[in-house]
């Protein structure tokens, strides 16, 4: 039998083996042992070596082990079980809590040798996370015990309530079509993407066999390594296919790929030794064919660790496409894991499926149950749902088993996005019980939107908040509402989703919207309300564990119309607003006209306008990448008209959302002339330009630079060298301190030092220190006024460099910052890649809220300045290196640079550094003519404005309340006060924050009629 153990140091210990049969049996609970209160660590466990401990203060105030590192390079340690016999070519599910008691980086690691996982993502509250992993086909080579440690972690972290089971995977399934986790069907191409950052890790559907270890999310080639995919498609025969698979990570050996067909033998495919992607098409003679076994392997491998085997290289992505003969029928696979806590011997039960587990969806469990008793049995197929919060549902009916196999088919409702426990059972009389968790994404949330007057049967009309991403295939909802609403002050844009879903497909869609009118007959014009179309990229490897694969919302090209809408499916339109400044206040109404062929309808919009306007220039300072080169590539420009031109678009489009750029003024860049170690200047260009850009623009910061200050980052590094000269030598200096002192000088004439920065060194590493000190220095001595700008956290080996440091939003600490401030310093923070979940991030398949999130979050902690390293990046060329990636059809942000050879896909996250879109004449970056029109905004860009401006009516209220709060009430004062505070239903630390926009927009209203309260004046 199947026995689970939970490896709770509270309660329960692992004293025991597992074993199993082919069939899920009977689940036990090894009873727990008792302990000495002074033992130094739980029954059947050991540490490995340096500092662990067995500590107070578990999740419920019981004990559970900790493990501490010093944050150096190479330091790990971990507590490791008793033997556990794993059963080969199986699948187990872990189960766990962990937090992080102090410190920070580095990353704890846990699971079993040959399938670790790095939890990156680890908090300072105790959180429960589940890990998938399968089983090698030979168990032989790997030590069976499960580890909980830490890896070059600088600080403590600890576990507790382990729990180990034998797990079987269930997939979605519709007739003979079944696919997995990153398995997907569209028309006749199916694509398969190895879910590594999923909850299965190395676990898929067509994984057929392995011999290798996997860590975190790639494959680990050694010596002897090994891994064998399986792809079929239902009924349905492959008429060409093609895969590709990365290598991320490079020490020696080589990488065999090898492919058959049934009755056949292995034949090559090709090989990599290096760094990069093999793309391979498969031989025409193995095609057409039901089944494909790809085969890849490690020649000339190595052993390269003792207690643990980092490989020869890598497997970081492994992708497989195929062509069909037929439609099969749109799909997206899904895989849940299934423990069964109980068995009876009368039955055989195996669950294939659970549908689709989307709210609206297709949602029926799918078992089939083999009744050995030889008797009829009656029984009560029950699914029991409960959320988190314990609220419970269940669907049940009655029926007969009679002897042999057959199928039961239990159809159910998924009410909303979010973790919900799911316990099957087959009745009173059967001892029957399995269980597994549903974590429905939350792109599919449907507890949001209301239904407009014209929604009928033949066309869903409804409108929701813009805080919001609507799922293609969501229903629509049942609130009802009389019109589409929107707040806003003046000089402030906002904007609001009209969606439709037509049961039958519309054909030459158009929407126009008509002016407002509002108190005594003021109007606003209809030029200041565009209507943008949402448009879906299709994610097919998620950033992370709350991403999912799927079409997901983000640009917002114009709606230019006449349009098509597919039958069933969701298509929001982007309302966006402006109040001009002269805007009376008050609530303006009017409609959007929609018709198409045989319909047409109005969707009410009221206005509401508050008493107050919003400033041209935000006080949140921002300072954003942005590549002109881009730009021009994908456009198709080389004359300068053209390129100043489309480059005002540009630059129009970040000063629409208030984001300053790095450099203004790419066109324009003031000159120095040397006369032996004298600079001479020509500003003329560059002052034009940047008096447009601060006048006109509002940037309100800018990125200096300084020749032969040298520069990198953490990966690389260029020595400082002027004129020739290196900077031992007195000739350097004198030109060095000559040229700062004139820049200096020139922007404090201009009334511009403010606003200027210098970034001249990214994320350094504690090598580094010495080399950024060393320039900060020569910068402070010969210019003093200039912001010295550090993409770093506060670090000892810096103080005294930097004078305005800029931390990855995870390593901002308070205490440290405080210190800082009184040395007259400033903080900025930034995201990019990282962090990933559970923070505020900028990822395409993430929640809308948490770009707006960010905001209140850097009110709450007084930082002044958001920094992010790119808006415009389209394309990656290494994961590129022929042609331009359509962002439109490939939304991953790629890794480039830092040495990535051409050809390598390795995943930074989707929308990684790209808040704007080229046009979409321009998507494919190879237009055959120039392109003029303007860049297209997303919706996370149209979050990121609406966070600033929300930071903006904070910025409001605190300076009203400072200037007259004293002719307040003490009780209005109190309640004004309260309003700066942001509340935990918006954000109640970095890791927890709204997914809803509903509690932002009610605070956002507070605090706008507390403005026009105490008068705007």
């Amino acid at each position: 039998m199947t026995r689970v153990f939970v490896l709770g140091f509270n309660f329960v210990l692992l004293t025991g083996l597992i074993w199993s049969c082919p069939m899920l049996a009977q689940t036990t609970v090894v009873p727990n042992a008792s302990f000495e209160d002074g033992g130094e660590g739980p029954e059947g466990w050991t540490l490995s070596g340096g500092q662990g401990t067995w500590i107070e203060g578990g999740p419920d105030g019981a004990r559970a082990v900790s493990v501490t590192g010093t944050g150096a390079s190479g330091d790990n340690n971990y507590w490791r079980s008793s033997g556990v016999v794993f059963e080969p070519d199986s699948v187990y599910r872990l189960r766990f809590r962990a937090v992080r008691l102090d410190g920070s980086g580095g990353s704890p690691t846990t699971g079993p040798i040959f399938c670790n996982r790095d939890l990156y993502e680890i908090t300072d509250e105790w959180t429960e996370y589940t890990s998938v992993f399968a089983t090698p086909t030979d168990l032989f080579p790997f030590e069976s015990w499960v580890r909980f440690g830490q890896w070059q972690v600088s600080g403590t972290v600890a576990y507790d309530d382990i729990e180990l089971a034998r797990a079987q995977p269930a997939y979605r399934v519709r007739g003979r079509l079944v696919l997995g986790e990153g398995e997907r069907v569209m028309g006749r191409e199916y694509t398969f993407d190895a879910p590594f950052k999923g909850q299965s890790a190395n676990h898929a559907r067509p994984l057929e066999s392995f011999q290798a270890t996997f860590n975190t999310h790639r494959w680990v080639f050694g010596a002897n390594s090994e891994v064998v995919y399986h792809h079929s498609v239902g009924s349905s025969k492959q008429v060409s296919a093609a895969l590709d698979v990365t290598i991320g990570h490079y020490t020696g050996g080589e990488l065999l790929v090898e492919g058959r067909i049934e009755g056949q033998t292995w034949r090559t495919l090709g090989s990599l030794n290096r760094l990069g992607t093999l793309s391979v098409d498969l031989p025409s003679d193995f095609l057409p064919a039901d089944d494909v076994w790809v085969r890849l392997s490690s020649r000339a491998g190595r052993k390269l660790g003792d207690n643990s085997d980092p490989g020869s290289f890598q497997i970081y992505a492994y992708s497989y496409r195929a062509t069909l003969a037929s439609d099969p029928g749109d799909m997206n696979g899904g895989t849940r894991f299934v423990a069964t806590t109980s068995a009876d011997a009368r039955l055989e039960v195996t669950v294939r499926s659970f549908g689709d587990v989307l709210p609206g969806g297709d949602n029926v469990v799918v078992a089939r149950v083999n009744n050995t008793s030889g008797e009829k049995l009656p029984v009560r197929p029950a699914l029991r749902l409960t959320s988190p919060m314990g609220e419970t549902s269940e669907y049940a009916f009655d029926t007969t088993l009679h002897p042999g196999e057959q199928e039961i088919r239990l159809a159910y409702e998924i009410p909303s996005s979010g973790t919900l426990h799911a316990v099957l059972s087959l009745g009173p009389t059967i001892s029957y019980a399995a269980e597994t968790t549903f974590v429905v994404p939350g792109l599919y949330e449907i507890s949001y939107g209301s239904l407009l007057p014209a929604s009928s049967d033949k066309v869903a009309l409804w409108w929701a908040s813009s805080g919001w991403k609507v799922a293609r295939d969501r229903p629509s909802p049942t609130n009802r509402s009389a019109a589409l609403r929107i707040q806003t002050a003046r000089n402030e844009v906002e904007a609001a989703q009209l969606v439709l879903c037509p049961a039958r497909g519309l054909t030459g869609f158009t929407a126009q919207a008509g002016p407002l009118t509002g108190p005594d007959g003021a109007v606003i014009p209809a030029d200041r309300i565009e209507v943008l179309r949402v448009g879906y990229v299709p994610v097919s490897i998620p950033t992370d564990r709350v991403g999912v694969a799927a079409p997901w919302p983000d640009p917002l090209p114009p709606f230019q119309g006449p349009a098509n809408l597919e039958a069933g499916k969701q298509q929001p339109l982007w309302v966006r607003v402006k109040a001009p400044r002269d805007t009376r206040p008050g609530v303006y109404k009017g409609a959007i006209q929609l018709s198409a062929k045989g319909y047409t309808a109005e969707a009410p919009l009221e206005v509401e306008v508050f008493g107050f306007e919003l400033p041209d220039r935000m006080t949140c300072v921002t300072a954003f990448g942005f590549s002109p080169a881009n730009v021009f590539r994908y456009h198709n420009l080389s004359d300068e008209m053209h390129k100043r031109a489309v480059l005002d678009k540009y630059l129009a489009t970040l000063s629409a959302h208030h984001i300053s750029p790095y450099n203004p003024a790419p066109l324009d860049p003031f000159t120095i002339n040397w006369t032996a170690l004298t600079p001479e200047f020509d500003w003329t260009a560059w002052d034009a330009a940047m008096t447009r850009a601060i006048d006109e623009y509002h940037f309100n910061s800018f990125q200096l630079p300084i020749q032969g200050l040298g520069g990198g980052t953490f990966h690389s590094r260029q020595e400082p060298n002027l004129l020739g000269h290196t900077e031992d030598q007195p000739e350097y200096k004198t030109a060095f301190d000559a040229q700062c002192k004139a820049i200096e000088a020139h922007l404090s004439e201009k009334g511009w030092l403010d606003e200027a920065f210098l970034y001249w060194f990214d994320e350094p590493d504690p090598k580094d220190y010495e080399f950024v000190m060393n320039g900060f220095r020569k910068v402070e001595e010969a210019a003093p006024g200039i912001g010295r700008m550090l993409t770093e956290q506060v670090e000892p080996g810096l103080i005294g460099g930097p004078n305005i440091w800029c931390p990855l939003t995870p390593a901002f600490d308070e205490d440290l910052a405080q210190e800082r401030r009184a040395q007259g310093e400033k903080f900025w923070w930034y995201v990019c890649t990282g962090p990933k979940e559970p923070y505020a991030t900028l990822f395409i398949d993430h929640p809308a809220t948490e770009m707006r999130v960010w905001l209140w979050q850097t009110w709450k902690r007084r930082i002044s300045g958001l920094l992010i390293w790119q808006t415009n990046y389209w394309t990656s060329d290494a994961a590129y290196p022929e042609h331009p990636q359509n962002p439109y059809e490939d939304p991953m942000g790629w890794t480039s640079g830092y040495s990535t050879p051409a050809g390598t896909r390795r995943p930074w996250g989707n929308g990684d550094g790209r808040f704007i879109y080229p046009p979409e004449a321009a998507a494919s970056g190879q237009p055959e003519a120039p392109v003029l029109d303007a860049p297209v905004d997303s919706i996370r860009f149209e979050m990121l404005r609406d966070g600033i401006e929300d930071h903006e009516y904070l910025v409001i209220l605190d300076r009203l309340l400072q200037e007259r709060g004293a002719a307040l009430s003490d009780e209005d004062r109190r309640e004004y006060g309260r309003l700066l505070q942001v509340p935990d239903s918006i954000s109640e630390k970095l890791t927890v924050f709204t997914t809803d926009p509903a509690p932002i927009e009610a605070r956002r209203e507070a605090i706008a009629r507390a403005i026009e309260a105490i008068g705007p004046g």
